[in-house]
């Protein structure tokens, strides 16, 4: 598949279908982008209010194509948009009432008792039709010249969190009902894959392969998964409760990457590395925090390593060198920002020397 603004991206792709397969591409994997030279910035209308910043296919699509269009990609780095609505758009599609700001979206908890719920879905709900048509927007502007990724739809963990407010879920989690929980969970499982079907098929004729939010393409179906709420509950928790759908979604996809966010999260690194489908995991190191490659992060990444799979990971180029000096590069898919395309193709020739330390 040729794309306008990748004229690469074919030899990307050849590089990326062997690296989901394990293969060493004698460096890691990367992600590198840059201003592209001569790029034009239009002066786009501004939004009429919140409602059309996040939602409006006339303000979106532009500013979408527009940064796209004037951004280099270097390595195995995709051009995608993707339909960001925010984190947990699923609980919008079962009717939480959408609380929008400038810079993110939330969701009102609507659960009160969890043996009197169930999820239900009806293709009516506003913001399901605000996904689906902001969703075919981006597709149509996209044919030939970028990926559209998915929404962020969330984690079943993260959903349940969402419904029911994290401080009584995790008080729940405790006191039950579990019985019912645990077909909630089922259930919303269910509706995840579906939600995911629907959305992809509307993506899937203009493009071949597919990206999720992470901005990682896979010649097959992927997504990146994520349990934020994690952090809030044990290990043990984790494995018995909230660990299952994620193995499950694991299983009926192709490619699936893991997002692991803050200090919090990592009691349960051990679970997550005995899901024997789970190809990558992104390490957040979380607000405050030192920086990805930081050496008190090094430990872990070659745990994960160890383990079996890819450590997706946002660095500075000036942080690369160093990093590869001490942990496997072929274990890494890396992800930088340059200041010009000349910087990125420097960047691009050193590293593969970088990856070999004498």
């Amino acid at each position: 598949m040729d794309l306008a603004y990748r004229p690469d991206w074919p030899e990307a792709t050849e590089r990326l279908t062997r690296w989901w397969t394990g293969e060493d591409l004698g460096r890691p994997a990367l992600h590198i982008t840059a201003p592209r030279d001569g790029a034009v910035w239009e002066e786009l209308p501004a939004p009429l209010d919140l409602w059309a910043q996040w939602t409006d296919p006339a303000y979106v699509v532009p500013r979408t194509d527009q940064a796209m269009r004037n951004t280099a990609f270097f390595g195995e780095a995709c051009p995608a948009g993707w339909v960001n609505l925010g984190p947990m758009s699923m609980t919008g599609f079962l009717g939480t009432e959408v609380v929008l700001r400038p810079d993110t979206v939330w969701q009102r908890p609507l659960v009160d008792d969890w043996e009197t719920y169930t999820p239900h879905f009806d293709r009516a709900n506003e913001w399901w039709r605000v996904t689906t048509r902001l969703t075919e927007a981006l597709a149509e502007a996209a044919a030939g010249k970028w990926f559209v990724a998915n929404a962020d739809m969330g984690d079943v963990g993260d959903v349940m969190s969402y419904l029911r407010g994290p401080e009584r879920f995790c008080v729940d989690l405790l006191e039950g009902p579990r019985a019912r929980m645990e077909r909630v969970r089922d259930e919303l499982l269910e509706l995840t894959v579906q939600f995911y079907e629907e959305l992809t098929a509307l993506t899937a004729p203009g493009q071949q392969g597919c990206a999720s939010w992470l901005g990682v393409w896979s010649p097959l179906r992927t997504t990146t998964l994520q349990c934020d709420f994690s952090c809030m509950i044990s290990a043990p928790l984790f494995a018995e409760f909230l660990a299952p759908p994620i193995a499950e979604q694991t299983r009926r996809l192709d490619h699936v990457a893991y997002h692991l966010d803050g200090p919090g999260a990592l009691q349960h690194v051990d679970t997550l590395l005995a899901l024997p489908r789970l190809h990558m995991i992104q390490w957040v190191p979380g607000a405050g925090a030192e920086g990805c490659a930081h050496p008190r992060w090094r430990p872990l990444l070659k745990r994960l390593i160890a383990g079996g799979v890819r450590v997706q990971l946002w660095v500075a180029p000036g942080e690369i060198e160093e990093l590869l000096s001490d942990v496997p590069a072929d274990g890494l898919f890396l992800a930088t920002g340059c200041a010009s395309e000349s910087e990125a193709r420097d960047l691009l020739q050193a590293i593969p020397r970088w990856s070999h330390p004498s």
